[in-house]
């Protein structure tokens, strides 16, 4: 089949000369685009790679380097600072809510009731 259709354009080409004129303009147009996206792009990453190692070199990074280095040292220090979110038993306790058999068995409630206690300490939600 693909033989059949490649046979018929060539016969085409070869009966009309005006539409291989204009068949060989647009392969030439999209053999040059085509060629032109291919030098943009060579272009494009060879100047990428040369800002890349520029940047490399430069002082600027070496002292953003050295601060992220003192920051991640400091991090555990910073981290006993922040407050908990939730409190510790929270994620097991809602873990072990997942199970479909715990909300069959005890009234929708007692289980809301339990993971409120869990995990909001001194908050209660008003109805």
């Amino acid at each position: 089949m693909k033989h059949r259709i490649a046979g018929m354009i060539f016969d085409r080409v070869r009966r009309s000369p005006k539409l291989g004129k204009r068949l060989l303009l647009v392969l030439g147009i999209g053999v040059s685009a085509f060629a032109v996206i291919a030098v943009v792009g060579i272009w494009f990453s060879v100047a990428m790679v040369g800002k890349t190692l520029e940047l490399a070199k430069s002082d600027n990074v070496t002292q953003l380097v050295a601060q992220a280095e003192e920051q991640m040292q400091q991090l555990p220090e910073t981290l006993d600072e922040v407050p908990a979110v939730i409190k510790p038993g929270c994620i097991d306790q809602a873990q072990s809510m997942l199970s479909l058999q715990i909300w069959l068995e005890q009234p929708i409630g007692d289980n809301v009731k339990t993971l409120r206690e869990a995990c909001w300490s001194g908050q209660t939600t008003s109805s």
